[in-house]
């Protein structure tokens, strides 16, 4: 399992000037709202669809055509300081629900179907994770482990096994990229020494992946034409 970890890490993808600039722009979309994070960033910003759809993050993902289908902003402070249990992320957004053989079991999140495809589909997409600011240790970075991507669906035993060990801490700065699979058995801890923790959440999925009539509840590429252009 060690050839094939499930995550890498990229340093200093993102000059500090746009890091500075999505910093700004993800304040902009959270106003007034305390909640820890946003969802669905892709319409509401063409900044951030921009840049998940720049050369510079898809030559991080794997050679086949991938799209952009999710957008997510996780924001912990020193007021939202939340530790996160092992898990793997099975559910995928999708516009509506329609019965599909092996998709299941559904759920909402803030009136959004959501939905678990097998694992072969969730194998096959990549997770970006762009960080907005300084994730050392005492600062709640993600905990992953390694290999843990290659066994399909984990249940609770496996999941305990896993989390004894071993495990890698991935401790980030400005503008580093973490791509890791779907799959990939990850946690993070309160933080120790809480300060403001931004990260931006791309998923990507080939675009032949989802079945019909299934469809993206968000889908970057939709109705506009690829940006092939630099973000830097």
């Amino acid at each position: 399992m060690e050839e094939n970890p499930g995550f890498e890490l990229f340093r200093d993808c993102l000059p500090f000037s746009l890091v500075e600039s999505l910093r700004e722009e993800v304040e902009r979309l959270k106003g007034a709202d305390d909640r820890a994070g946003a969802r669905n960033l892709f319409a509401r910003s063409d900044a951030i669809r921009n840049l998940a759809l720049s050369c510079e993050l898809r030559a991080l993902l794997p050679p086949e055509e991938h799209r952009p289908v999710r957008s997510l902003l996780f924001d912990k402070t020193a007021e939202k300081n939340w530790p996160v249990a092992w898990h793997q992320d099975r559910s995928i957004a999708v516009a509506s629900r329609k019965e599909i053989a092996g998709f299941g079991p559904w759920s909402e999140k803030t009136g959004i179907p959501h939905v678990e495809p097998p694992p072969s589909l969730l194998e096959s997409m990549a997770t970006l994770r762009i960080h907005l600011d300084p994730t050392p240790e005492d600062n709640g970075p993600l905990l992953v482990c390694p290999g843990s991507h290659q066994l399909g669906f984990l249940d609770s035993t496996a999941i305990e096994e896993f989390s004894r060990g071993p495990i890698v801490t991935v401790s980030c700065q400005p503008g580093d990229v973490l791509r890791m699979s779907p799959l990939l058995l990850h946690s993070s801890k309160r933080s120790q020494s809480p300060s403001r923790r931004r990260v931006l959440h791309f998923e990507y999925a080939r675009r032949s992946d989802l079945p019909k009539p299934l469809k993206w509840y968000e889908d970057a590429e939709a109705d506009s034409s690829p940006i092939e252009s630099s973000a830097i």
